[in-house]
């Protein structure tokens, strides 16, 4: 009798599989009628992987980063870092700002961006568009935050290398560089002490201010200054920068900018002679001179004559500097050891005769 038809459909063998599922061909190459070989091929997904060199390379090591900054300030720039803060700015854009204010940044090329803008992580290089360069940050900047229109006078060019010319920067470099151009940051003395080598200006400025600081005394102790509105003068022929007076080697930003222009040196002149003015005219303050010890001579001599007068460091009495080329220890300072001595002395006969 015939076999019973399956109810089931037919499996196929363990031989018929292998033959479906793995490729029979020889090493000669493909043969036409291997199932396999003739199948076409699926697309697989592609993973992106990062470069491992690029992604450190994005990254910042703070301790290389200021090993670095120190090796190549060498002592100059700011001793302790100034508290800056622009409310318009995020708080990484003022760190990142801050930095670049006594240092001369070095280009590092778009890809250490990532093609990226600086600011706002916009694409740019290639088929975006080229970046532009900020000469403050000297980083790249896409066309919406760097207009390529607004310069500005680069800070650490001016102090090391005395160039005070216009430099395009980006958008956030003017916010910043004007938010903060007013401030007495730059101690100059320390920021960058061979300046006034190349820059002859800061030893004009310097006796100027030293000036004003011997004047601004005067006119503190003297009631008619306050009453002829000559220290209300003074205040607004430098008004907000009053630190011109009290010392002498605090500048802002916009003080150098101006010393470079030589706009500041015409400013601290005019106050010198107001002050001046009233100095050797006013009978309060010609009774605060000095009279010289040497050749008593009857006209006041001012320690802000620093042309014609020299000044003792211990008792601050003022000679006339003529007078004075011959000393070699100061006749007030004698007497004052002197009477000192005698003091010390009278005190210890006291003393032993109250002992006795």
């Amino acid at each position: 009798s015939p076999p019973p038809t399956p109810l089931l459909p037919h499996s196929p063998s363990p031989a018929s599989s292998v033959s479906i599922s793995s490729c029979q061909c020889s090493s000669a190459g493909p043969q036409p009628d291997c199932q396999m070989c003739c199948r076409s091929p699926q697309s697989r997904p592609q993973l992106v992987l990062s470069d491992p060199l690029a992604s450190l390379a994005l990254g910042t090591d703070l301790i290389a980063a200021q090993t670095t900054r120190q090796r190549r300030l060498q002592g100059r720039g700011f001793s302790h870092p100034p508290s800056l803060r622009v409310v318009s700015l995020s708080l990484a854009q003022n760190i990142s700002l801050t930095a670049a204010l006594d240092l001369l940044c070095q280009e590092t090329g778009l890809d250490s961006q990532g093609w990226q803008c600086q600011e706002c992580s916009k694409a740019v290089g290639a088929l975006f568009g080229p970046g532009r360069l900020c000469s403050f940050t000297s980083k790249y900047y896409c066309a919406d935050c760097h207009t390529n229109t607004q310069t500005a006078v680069i800070p650490a060019r001016l102090m090391y290398n005395w160039d005070g010319a216009q430099y395009k920067v980006a958008r956030s470099s003017m916010v910043f560089l004007q938010a903060v151009a007013t401030k007495p940051i730059i101690d100059i003395r320390s920021f960058s002490p061979n300046l006034p080598k190349f820059a002859p200006c800061l030893d004009t400025s310097y006796r100027l201010r030293k000036q004003l600081t011997y004047l601004s005394a005067y006119l503190t102790a003297c009631s008619r200054a306050g009453q002829e509105g000559v220290k209300v003068a003074l205040a607004e022929s430098v008004w907000p920068r009053e630190y011109l007076y009290t010392g002498t080697d605090l500048y802002s930003l916009r003080d150098m900018e101006q010393l470079y222009t030589g706009e500041l040196i015409t400013t601290l002149t005019t106050a010198v002679k107001l002050c001046v003015k009233h100095v050797t005219s006013c009978l309060v303050c010609s009774g605060r001179g000095f009279i010289c010890e040497l050749c008593r001579d009857r006209r006041p001599v001012y320690p802000f004559n620093l042309d014609t007068t020299s000044q003792c460091e211990q008792c601050l009495t003022v000679f006339h500097s003529s007078c004075a080329a011959g000393l070699t220890t100061c006749p007030k300072c004698e007497r004052l050891e002197a009477r000192s001595l005698n003091w010390h002395v009278t005190n210890s006969k006291l003393a032993r005769e109250t002992g006795s």
